[in-house]
């Protein structure tokens, strides 16, 4: 059985195909996360985009576990630099399979930048991404605006059985778009992320979900370190 364990901000963490891979592992500096970097298991990482809240503890999590860093190649390369062993760049469009799992890069409306000794180093494009297997289908929006091929995207990646949409606002969708956004993908179970998290950024999950039921979309507020088999 396919599962996601949900670690607060826009960590989560897909248990796929016998393989453990985790989305935008920020967990050190993270106040909802219940788990620590050093604590995790993992076969892969895969990284949206380069903002430290998802870039995260990508680089120890993958130098104490062995596991695959699976982002562009900036971000890979850049991992690579830094005592990363395993890594698979990629960009925007492509796909890669791992172990039987194929992780597709999707467009995404943001920046992309790591703050390195003052200063902020370009991390390539953003993106989100679609992860497939074990006749399962993942859609994580990563960091996004909203934008009109998040239609051309379902129809021809989808459908999905769970789609993990940004809602917090500032930095990424607001509620409007990101109902828009989630009545657009449809997707078995919609999940809120990249909320609540810190003060500048708004706690709308819950009317978030309310709303969706109100479109007739199944949504759930998922709590960090709450496991959801799927």
């Amino acid at each position: 059985m396919a599962s996601f364990t949900y670690h607060g901000h826009s960590a989560v963490e897909l248990l796929l195909n016998g393989k453990r891979l985790w989305i935008d592992p920020f967990l050190s500096g993270n106040p909802l996360a219940t788990v620590s970097a050093d604590k995790v298991a993992a076969d892969a990482i895969i990284i949206t985009h380069g903002h430290a809240d998802h870039f995260g503890d990508a680089i120890p999590i993958a130098q104490r576990t062995g596991a695959v860093v699976v982002a562009n190649y900036e971000i890979t390369s850049y991992c690579a630099r830094h005592g990363v062993e395993k890594i698979e760049p990629a960009n925007v469009g492509g796909s890669i399979l791992i172990d039987g799992v194929s992780v597709t890069f999707t467009p995404a409306w943001h920046s992309s930048s790591l703050e390195v000794k003052g200063e902020s180093l370009y991390m390539g494009l953003a993106a989100g991404v679609v992860i497939r297997g074990e006749g399962k289908s993942i859609y994580h929006m990563g960091d996004t605006a909203l934008f009109s091929d998040i239609r051309l995207i379902v129809e021809r990646l989808g459908p999905f059985d769970v789609a993990f949409v940004p809602t917090g606002d500032r930095f990424t969708m607001g509620l409007e778009s990101s109902l828009t956004a989630a009545r657009w993908i449809n997707p078995r179970l919609t999940v809120p992320i990249h909320h609540s998290t810190f003060p500048i950024i708004e706690k709308n999950a819950e009317d978030f979900v309310r709303r969706l039921a109100r479109l007739g979309t199944n949504g759930r507020v998922v709590a960090s370190g709450e496991t959801i088999e799927f």
